[in-house]
């Protein structure tokens, strides 16, 4: 799954809704950090969406989750 990461401390994990990506989320929250440090955030483009490869294991609500949290357990 493609990933941007910025700032550094807490960490802040950013999920899209459905059929949109981890940019929208970018230019909803990015102006809220501007001037508050210690968080850093974490944007996903979920299977299929963004940047993102659909990937053929994804099939259910249940292999997204999956996915989601093998990708956490591996980035954090």
């Amino acid at each position: 799954m493609h990933t941007e990461r910025f700032g550094t401390g807490h960490l802040l994990v950013c999920v899209h809704g459905w059929g949109m990506n981890g940019r929208v989320e970018q230019a909803d929250f990015e102006p809220l950090f501007r001037e508050r440090d210690g968080w850093e955030r974490l944007y996903i483009d979920l299977p299929g969406m963004g940047q993102s490869a659909a990937g053929s294991t994804i099939c259910t609500l249940d292999d997204m989750l999956s996915a989601l949290l093998d990708l956490l357990e591996h980035l954090t």
